[in-house]
């Protein structure tokens, strides 16, 4: 967009490939939020508040970030090959599990506090926490994935042609909303947002007395 300009004070983030923001992020300051940053071969965290960008640690990286995710002290990434989950604050490191990525497209998910959901290969969605281990049943795509987001209880996942609609109580798919030439989906504030090449577009849930009416109509 041409009328787009930077506000606030602080250094340009240059060579990312990737970012995230940091919902449950631990911070002394209230009036600031936490990003993390994905740079060739480097993790990269920082303090945003309205005035200025302050970084607060480096973290180095095998490969760089093709997607991150962030829960808290850990973010998750998808390497070229495999998932780590990195610890900020102790800068530990745990490797998930390695893939091919000719197979499918990495992605990952924040669920919950201590949990997050990634793509694998086969069409599933495993859940993991930041050890490893994992408390639910894997997600079985319908549709090859392009993007996921999460807005409890669902789980949706974009594909070329529709947005899938899962539940979180038992994995199963809800529902497929008709959507051709998405490229990504997110959750804004509990808003629901869809773009694709040339425009944005908010997915609105229907009102069940909405629904019932419209039935009526129709009968």
């Amino acid at each position: 967009m041409p009328n787009l300009k930077a506000s606030g004070k602080g250094p340009i983030l240059r060579g990312v490939t990737t970012f995230c923001f940091n919902e449950y992020a631990v911070t002394n300051d209230p009036f600031s939020v936490q990003i993390c940053v994905g740079l060739k071969r480097q993790l990269q965290v920082y303090n945003v508040s309205i005035d200025k960008i302050t970084r607060l640690k480096d973290i180095g990286m095998p490969d760089h970030a093709l997607k991150l995710a962030a829960n808290g002290d850990n973010v998750c990434v998808a390497l070229q090959d495999e998932y780590i989950v990195y610890n900020i604050k102790t800068s530990g490191v745990q490797k998930l599990f390695s893939f091919n990525s000719d197979m499918f497209v990495p992605m990952i998910c924040r669920i919950t506090k201590e949990e997050f959901l990634v793509s694998a290969n086969e069409g599933l969605g495993i859940f993991t926490d930041e050890k490893g281990m994992s408390n639910r049943p894997p997600v079985q795509w319908s549709y090859s994935l392009l993007d996921l987001a999460y807005s409890h209880p669902y789980i949706l996942g974009l594909s070329d042609e529709v947005v899938m609609v899962y539940s979180i109580l038992d994995q199963q798919q809800k529902q497929a909303i008709s959507f051709v030439g998405g490229r990504n989906v997110g959750n804004f504030d509990g808003r629901i947002y869809i773009n694709s090449c040339s425009a944005v577009y908010s997915l609105v849930a229907v009102p069940w007395y909405e629904q019932v009416k419209g039935r009526r109509q129709m009968c």
